[in-house]
């Protein structure tokens, strides 16, 4: 009898541990409030650099939304930021208000998409010159590119310049990079870009 009653004491300090663990899981992937964090962003005083729905403010911020990196990768850069941007640790901005702010960014939506637009189809990306057709991959792969990969490419400084990257690099080279990329580049494929999505974003890399 005693035996059982030190198992079931074992099994019920097991069932709350678990239980506990479970709740701070929750707790830690709480998506936050997209009404809060836009009260935050604005008092914070992010909307200056960065541009009230996350646009980005050319020679001040990057674009931040919609489309925001990882949370994990947001957290970090937030708290040790390269370039001029200061840092905002947890005294200045809270995690429950940097939970906020990352929900208020996920919460902007996308705008059209560029080949839906008329007045930019006479426009051309990558090398093309103005007024000349890109083949419809190339014109795909910038559209992507634009909406995941310009934050850390172009418009921040963390990723490298691409620029005629296909003088040092095969297409099929930049192809693997962009499915499978060495840290801290995030890995987008197979869960968010699909294998077409990875070569129309590696056509329009080597047409740079």
């Amino acid at each position: 009898m005693k035996n059982l009653s030190t198992f079931l004491t074992v099994i019920a300090g097991a069932l709350f541990i678990d239980a506990l663990v479970s709740a701070q899981g929750v707790h830690a992937q709480s998506a936050g409030s997209a009404t809060a964090g836009k009260v935050a962003f604005m008092r914070d005083g992010c909307y200056e650099c960065h541009g009230t729905v996350g646009e980005g403010n050319y020679g001040a911020g990057p674009a931040i939304a919609p489309h925001p990196i990882p949370y994990a990768n947001f957290v970090a850069y937030i708290r040790a930021p390269r370039g001029e941007m200061p840092p905002f640790d947890v005294h200045v901005l809270p995690e429950t208000d940097a939970e906020n702010i990352f929900a208020y960014l996920t919460s902007i939506p996308t705008g059209p998409p560029e080949r839906s637009i008329a007045a930019l189809q006479a426009i051309g990306t990558g090398n093309a010159g103005p007024g000349e057709r890109v083949s419809p991959a190339i014109a795909r792969g910038h559209e992507i590119f634009s909406t995941y990969c310009v934050k850390c490419h172009v418009s921040a400084p963390i990723g490298p310049s691409l620029t005629n990257l296909k003088a040092h690099e095969s297409l099929a080279i930049i192809t693997a990079q962009i499915a499978n990329p060495a840290p801290p580049m995030p890995k987008l494929f197979p869960a968010t870009l699909t294998q077409a999505d990875v070569d129309d974003v590696a056509a329009y890399v080597q047409s740079l």
